[in-house]
């Protein structure tokens, strides 16, 4: 075969692999079992997951750990995937605003979407990523994400409006939203209660439950109820994982602080705090708040704690700018 019959003949085959729908091997992969199911993927939402096949199967939201586009994926999402699992959450930031812009599958967007705004936060950059969830939650149903982008913008500071019935969420999750919407607006004992209700309603050892747990722990701490909170906090750290870790620590040390009565008090909150930056580092959404409440305490130990709270707040001021001119 002549050269440039050869070049054709490859170019095709090129052509045929990567146009959309060729040979389509999305995969959906659920919490409870390691083999995907591969197809297509033609809903992806707050309710369900559908995939096609040969005929249609179909996954309720819950049941689904991740989906996998196979089609339709920039290559600018795949490597903002690699540099956040390696810590480099700007490098991350800027590849999927970039992979927003590059051509890429519909349902794909709530994945970029989503990774964006925890790049951005974990940047800092706070706006940026209220911007991002705001963009996901705006999509209501249509987004599998609802629920993240909802209790996000909360974390972050923004209004939230209640979740309808209709939304797609579920009852755990509504419950989880008002709470969080109570606690914003300073109504503690409100909050405390319907975080109490999903705990109970959700399955234990999962994400809703755990979320639950931790936010009734900052409702007891804001309640002055300090000693409560840190005894639910070090069970809770006994039974979870990395993912919560870090905010419970910072928690505990909330807990301790609240009711720290002399010298050894104050030193145990400020290594409750100072757990977050020697093991879960690169976060400012804990790292921020574990070294200005470290500082805090250590300013509450006579001899050297002065010293040592005013070098913790040199660190927080060198690693985080904006953060310490705002007061933390």
């Amino acid at each position: 075969m002549r050269p440039e019959c050869r070049c054709v003949v490859v170019a095709g085959l090129v052509a045929l692999a990567t146009a959309p729908g060729a040979a389509a091997a999305d995969s959906v992969i659920l919490k409870e079992g390691k083999k995907p199911y591969r197809g297509t993927v033609i809903r992806d939402d707050a309710r369900e997951v559908v995939l096609r096949v040969e005929g249609t199967s179909t996954f309720a939201r819950e049941r689904v750990r991740e989906v996998v586009y196979d089609d339709g994926r920039p290559v600018e999402y795949s490597l903002g995937r690699e540099a956040a699992s390696e810590g480099r959450h700007a490098d991350a930031a800027r590849l999927f605003a970039a992979a927003l812009e590059a051509p890429h599958h519909e349902l794909l967007e709530q994945y970029i979407l989503l990774h964006l705004a925890r790049a951005e936060e974990r940047t800092g950059r706070v706006e940026e990523a209220r911007a991002a969830l705001r963009r996901l939650a705006e999509k209501g149903g249509r987004t599998r994400f609802l629920f993240e982008a909802m209790d996000g913008l909360s974390r972050l500071g923004a209004e939230v409006p209640a979740a309808a019935p209709d939304s797609g969420l579920t009852e755990t999750q509504r419950l989880l939203l008002r709470a969080a919407i109570q606690a914003r607006r300073g109504r503690h004992d409100s909050a405390l209660g319907l975080f109490g209700r999903a705990g109970r309603r959700a399955a234990s050892g999962t994400f809703l439950a755990r979320r639950a747990e931790l936010g009734a722990a900052g409702c007891l701490v804001k309640l002055g109820r300090g000693a409560e909170a840190a005894m639910r906090l070090r069970r809770f750290l006994i039974v979870c994982d990395d993912e919560f870790r870090a905010e419970a620590y910072v928690l505990l040390g909330d807990a301790l602080a609240a009711d720290a009565d002399g010298p050894d008090d104050w030193r145990e909150a400020a290594y409750a705090y100072l757990r977050v930056a020697v093991h879960y580092p690169g976060d400012p959404a804990t790292e921020v708040p574990a070294f200005a409440g470290a500082a805090r305490c250590f300013g509450r130990v006579p001899g050297g704690g002065a010293a040592r709270a005013k070098r913790l707040e040199e660190h927080l001021a060198k690693r985080y700018p904006s953060a310490a001119g705002e007061g933390g």
